[in-house]
């Protein structure tokens, strides 16, 4: 079916890799590569060489000139795919243009994007057909969260059906705002279905109902007061002229299904197509997709049913199933499908153990991986172990201490920890430092969890919401203050006195009825009811956070950076790590949230982290890469598409991976989930059937029924998600769980997929026996607490250290070394004193502008308060006239301004008064100067003036009627007097200066003048 052009000649997969000097591929590759013109589905197992393959695709259709190159369109899910994917393609076209001069010719090069950017490109240049404007932009996920905080705080619809904060409300608003958008519903194909609904079981309401019953009638009532909100969302959207993710995939959509004319346009484009990660894509991409391209048009895509695990986001394994059906050839026969599998990357044993995991996904369907390179170095076929621990804190001992002797970080191997719950990190994290290995926690997840960004996080609650009691506890009962259990009651007795009292006949009044340690703090009462040194600290931390409250106005950065610096955090991370990085992350996070988002603050910033935190569990990382000397961790999820050489997966336990499904987490009972029978791929999901349900227990049981095959096929989603992680490792993969941790009652059991991997061979090292009870409690642990050393292992060396400075001699009998220390730490209590002194010492600065220097002379204490701090100054009309007037006398002598000052940012904020400037044009005109000859206009410089760079304009120089020169300065304004009339002259003596060292002329032979044009007022200042 190639339509090859006559005359040239044709090449095969093997003849372009022996030109491109890389291996011949094998007959699956062949078959993909050469493949003809007909839709085809390509199932690439993982570590198939899918990227590659089909960049070799793309150099076979280009050779062969099947198409041109500037006609193929790839599509993938992530940037970092798409700048691989066309990486790859650019270096071997370029080296087949060096083998083939004749497709010199060809000067395009395919275009690879992410499916988002795609259709965002769609609404971009066609969104006018259903109301979109062009300059509707994309708003960040900080923006959207931010914007529609925003909304539902001003909200005054009614929400009684929802007892949850306003960060959670948010949540579930966007949550079914976006599957509405990735599903192609709307507000009232949901009220159809919960009508139909409603009126079903109303018909079998009786006396007797039950749980169940009552949480299905309800979704009604629940979303009428939900549905106003999202569509609220979506309008406020539209006023604002933004979109978020979803909608560029649903606005595209419906372009398209309503506009043959662009179908015409982008098959004439994209003559080819390639769809990567086609498993992933959600029924809104599948959508436009088929509409775009189906119906025998050149679609290859590529993918894995054993990798799809976004199931939450409308992606199913049913997606690459329906690919023939959905992508027919031109005859209407289904598309071919093709398989890849032979995996590059992992080693035998580690195969083995993947297969047995995804045996039951595959289910003949799909066949397993099998091995396509042999090894003969000293880890041979690979190594898998498979591990029970006791409990969770010994399963983590035992993976640092695998991961030592099995890791070679000084060979530049790679190794990871892929968690499925954020709860794992803590244990995880603390063992391998122990271990002495470096770790690196991957994402804003990670960044949290780390103690100085946490205890920056809690600074910003305490302050920013003073009724957070945890917040404040943290602060309390952490290193820093130390405050002990009898001075933390003893506030809490005082919170409570101070708690106003609700009692009698007034109804309660909530939240500010109940007892606040904030409270406590500001006003703790008697001394003597606390310790001395709890007593002072008290005090001291209520100071503290009272100074950040007042600081909560500025700039989101400068806020983060106050916390930092106002409790030490910096000095403290410094004095105990020598490294900021964690603190710099932080505070960038912090400036793009204010970047990204319009009305940014500190509560709307906190509740955006925590959501984050939460969504990332299931999130790509986009900047997530595999490191060399360090130990990755991060999630299952963000570990998808990566490699590394050791790999260890923990937590293959029931309740953790698989996860285990809480009962409000599908849409029989959560409001905020679309129904499955709403979903584009609802024909892959379990079905609630209600046709034999007579009565409320009838509908109990089939609740019941349904929920149970929700949970199977969650388990099947959990399946997928530990086949990924496990073929992430290409050499050693260590998996484990355990029996007992903190978080559950009774002793969990082995993940299915751990007995999998065991029966499949693992190694078995360790396998403990579960006991009777919980070993976390027959093991009763003990400790002191506030930490007498809260240094941990360094105490004694800082307390040695501060022993010897309390014993130092005297000044003239020290050493050298003691001077060294002592100088140093004058300086560190000076600069202290003068901080806490609240005056801010700046250095003279070196370069300034002429409007600086004279700012300096004229208030040297305003001018270093703003140097200190700038702040923005409002547009004045007064500035904005001397500019048209300047810009008009430059036009006046000839000359000519590169930009007119109207077409300038800002010129449009406040109009210019023109009949004052006519004035002050006519005013000008019958000046004497108006008829001078000028020399020069606008001159720039640079010059030294009493040790100081000073850079400025001249407006004008005029030549003298003695042969030198008379600059003149252009005012609009009124003449100075007195002190301010002084510190003007300083302005024209810099100038004076100026010129005379750019003609190489005496001072003598320069005057210098303010010309006051309203006044028709010359003033020479040095006369």
């Amino acid at each position: 079916m190639s339509e090859r052009v006559a005359g040239h000649r044709s090449f095969g997969a093997v003849g372009l890799a022996n030109r491109l000097g890389q291996p011949s591929p094998t007959d699956e590759q062949r078959a993909v590569i050469e493949a003809g013109r007909d839709p085809l589905l390509v199932i690439a197992g993982a570590g198939s060489g899918k990227t590659t393959t089909m960049a070799d695709r793309v150099v076979w259709l280009i050779a062969n000139r099947v198409v041109r190159p500037e006609h193929i369109l790839g599509l993938t899910f992530t940037r970092k795919a798409a700048a691989e994917l066309a990486a790859r393609v650019r270096d071997k076209l370029r080296r087949l243009t060096e083998s083939l001069p004749e497709l010199a010719e060809l000067h395009g090069e395919p275009t690879v994007s992410t499916y988002n950017a795609y259709a965002g490109g769609l609404v971009g240049e066609h969104g006018l057909r259903i109301g979109i404007e062009p300059g509707t932009r994309v708003v960040t996920d900080t923006g959207r969260w931010q914007l529609a905080r925003d909304l539902v705080c001003a909200w005054d619809g009614e929400m009684s059906e929802f007892d949850v904060s306003v960060d959670r409300v948010t949540e579930l608003v966007l949550q079914l705002a976006e599957q509405l958008a990735e599903h192609l519903r709307d507000g009232a194909d949901l009220r159809r279905f919960d009508r139909d609904l409603f009126e079903h079981l109303e018909e079998r309401s009786s006396a007797r109902l039950n749980d169940e019953f009552r949480n299905l009638m309800s979704l009604r009532r629940k979303r009428d007061q939900l549905l106003p909100l999202v569509e609220a969302w979506d309008r406020r959207k539209r006023e604002l002229g933004v979109m978020d993710f979803a909608d560029q995939l649903s606005l595209a959509a419906q372009l398209v299904a309503g506009a043959p004319e662009i179908i015409r346009t982008e098959r004439d484009r994209w003559r080819v197509v390639l769809l990567d990660e086609y498993q992933d894509t959600s029924f809104s991409q599948v959508s436009l997709l088929r509409d775009l391209f189906g119906g025998g048009h050149p679609v290859t895509a590529v993918g894995d049913p054993n990798q799809s695990i976004y199931s939450w986001r409308g992606a199913s394994a049913g997606t690459l199933q329906r690919f023939p059906q959905d992508f027919p050839a031109a005859g209407g026969t289904p598309a071919a499908v093709a398989y890849l599998t032979k995996s590059w990357r992992n080693r035998e044993a580690v195969l083995e153990t993947a297969n047995a995991v995804s045996e039951p996904l595959r289910a003949g369907a799909v066949p397993p991986l099998t091995v396509g390179a042999k090894f003969d170095d000293e880890h041979g076929i690979g190594s898998v172990e498979a591990a029970m621990h006791l409990t969770a804190a010994d399963e983590a001992e035992w993976i640092a201490a695998r991961l030592a002797a099995v890791w070679q970080p000084g060979a530049d191997e790679t190794a990871a920890v892929l968690i499925r719950k954020r709860r794992q990190i803590p244990a995880l994290h603390r063992a391998l430092t122990n271990a002495g290995l470096p770790v690196q926690v991957v994402g804003s997840l990670g960044l949290l969890y780390y103690p100085e960004v946490a205890e920056a996080v809690a600074m910003l609650r305490a302050a920013a919401d003073p009724v957070n009691g945890p917040a404040l506890m943290r602060l309390l009962a952490g290193n820093r203050w130390r405050i002990g259990p009898r001075d933390i009651a003893a506030l809490w007795a005082r919170a409570r006195e101070l708690a106003p009292d609700s009692r009698g006949f007034e109804p309660d009044a909530g939240v500010e009825a109940e007892a606040s340690l904030a409270d406590a703090l500001a006003d703790p009462g008697a001394a003597e009811r606390y310790s001395t040194l709890g007593y002072l600290r008290f005090a001291q931390l209520h100071e503290e956070l009272s100074w950040i409250r007042g600081r909560l106005g500025q700039s989101l950065p400068d806020v983060v950076g106050d916390v930092i610096a106002h409790s030490g955090l910096d000095v403290e991370v410094m004095l105990h790590h020598g490294d900021l990085s964690n603190l710099d992350e932080f505070t960038d996070i912090a400036a793009s949230y204010e970047n990204d988002t319009l009305g940014a603050s500190v509560p709307g910033f906190l509740s955006y982290l925590e959501s984050a935190a939460k969504r990332e569990r299931g999130l790509v990382v986009e900047g997530a890469n595999p490191a060399g000397g360090v130990v990755q961790l991060m999630t299952v999820h963000a570990a998808k598409g990566l490699e590394w050489d050791v790999v260890s997966v923990p937590g293959l336990c029931e309740g953790i991976l698989p996860t285990s499904v809480k009962r409000d987490s599908t849409w029989v009972s959560d409001a905020a989930r679309l129904p499955y029978g709403l979903r584009g791929d609802a024909a892959n999901l379990p079905v609630l059937y209600l046709d034999e349900a007579h009565t409320p227990a009838d509908v109990k049981k089939a609740v019941q029924d349904f929920k149970t095959d929700d949970r199977e096929a969650r388990l099947d989603e959990e399946r997928r998600l530990a086949y990924v992680a496990l073929t992430r490792a290409r050499r050693s993969l260590l998996a484990s769980g355990y029996w007992w941790d903190a978080e559950a009652r009774t002793a969990r059991k082995p993940a299915p997929f751990l007995q999998e991997a065991r029966n499949a061979g693992a190694e078995v090292p360790v396998w403990t026996d579960p006991g009777p009870s919980n070993p976390l409690e027959d093991q009763a642990r003990t400790a002191e607490w506030p930490a007498k050393a809260p240094l941990g292992s360094r105490q004694a060396v800082f307390a040695e250290a501060a022993e010897l400075v309390l014993s130092a001699p005297e000044p003239e009998r020290e050493g050298p070394l003691a001077r060294q220390w002592r100088e140093e730490a004058e300086l560190l209590i000076a600069e202290r004193d003068e901080r806490e002194s609240g005056v801010v010492r700046l250095p003279r600065p070196a370069r300034l502008s002429t409007s600086q220097l004279m700012a300096m002379r004229a208030d040297e204490e305003g001018f270093a308060a703003e140097r200190r701090r700038p702040m923005p100054q409002p547009p004045r009309p007064a500035t904005q006239r001397g500019t048209e007037f300047h810009a008009w006398v430059e036009e006046f002598f000839g000359g000519g301004a590169l930009f007119d000052p109207a077409d300038l940012p800002g010129a449009a904020d406040e109009a210019v008064d023109q009949r004052e400037l006519e004035r002050l044009k006519a005013a000008f005109r019958a000046s004497a100067w108006a008829g001078r000859r000028i020399a020069a206009q606008e001159v720039p410089f640079v010059v030294e003036y009493e040790g100081t760079v000073v850079r400025g304009r001249i407006d004008a120089v005029f030549y003298g009627e003695d042969g030198g020169y008379d600059i003149v300065d252009w005012k609009t304004g009124r003449p100075p007097q007195g002190e301010a009339a002084e510190h003007a002259a300083l302005q024209l003596r810099v100038y004076r200066k100026a010129w005379a060292r750019l003609k190489g002329i005496d001072e003598s032979q320069v005057r210098t003048a303010f010309h006051y044009i309203a006044a028709d007022h010359t003033w020479w200042p040095d006369a």
